[in-house]
């Protein structure tokens, strides 16, 4: 399992304020996604390529499943995932990219009824990326060291936040169609202008080299 600091990249922004999350917004988050996950599954947010997360029990034996390209924010709970001869864990302060398709074992390690693993699922779309990757790096793309298939990092308050405001964007429906998108390039800008940005950014730049 990933040790506490162990290989743990960063998502804030270089100066910005690394605090953890704050308690109340990872339950606030927690709160909203269970109003769309009545049960224990997979849930699609139609029209905006979300989904959410719920499971209730935890799960002895590994899943082996294929990641997709995409960010996972968990509310409650912890999650397992190993790849090749590594395994990493996330939490409610710790957050994963998936930046590549790869197979993974994934297995649920903290959960239960009455506190769930919940967790909001957002794709990284390469085509999306790049329309952001000319805008954060005009210029040109900073170099980056050896990129890797999974990011795990600690969990970005300013990313939580976003992130109920897409739950609560969803959920109201008042001009969801127009600010959901645009919360979700303020995310994806985000990880762009942390120092893990170049890296995940190679996943436009990959997919338009195709």
């Amino acid at each position: 399992m990933l040790q506490p600091n162990e290989n743990l990249v960063s998502f804030a922004k270089v100066g910005d304020d690394e605090t953890p999350p704050d308690s109340g917004d990872l339950k606030k988050l927690a709160d909203l996604i269970a109003r769309f996950a009545p049960h224990d599954g997979r849930f699609k947010l139609s029209g905006y390529g979300l989904h959410v997360v719920k499971e209730t029990k935890t799960t002895p034996e590994t899943t082996r499943t294929m990641s997709q390209p995409g960010m996972c924010i968990v509310a409650q709970g912890a999650k397992r995932v190993s790849l090749a001869h590594r395994s990493f864990e996330y939490n409610e302060s710790r957050m994963v990219v998936y930046a590549a398709e790869v197979p993974v074992g994934a297995s649920i390690v903290k959960a239960s009824p009455e506190e769930p693993f919940l967790c909001l699922v957002v794709p990284l779309d390469p085509q999306k990326l790049i329309e952001l990757i000319l805008k954060v790096f005009p210029h040109s793309l900073p170099k980056t060291p050896d990129t890797q298939a999974i990011y795990v990092g600690n969990s970005h308050p300013k990313i939580v936040t976003a992130a109920i405001r897409i739950m609560d964007l969803i959920l109201q429906q008042e001009d969801a169609d127009l600010l959901v998108p645009l919360v979700i390039d303020e995310m994806l800008i985000r990880l762009l202008r942390s120092p893990a940005g170049p890296a995940i950014a190679q996943i436009g730049i990959t997919d338009s080299n195709a």
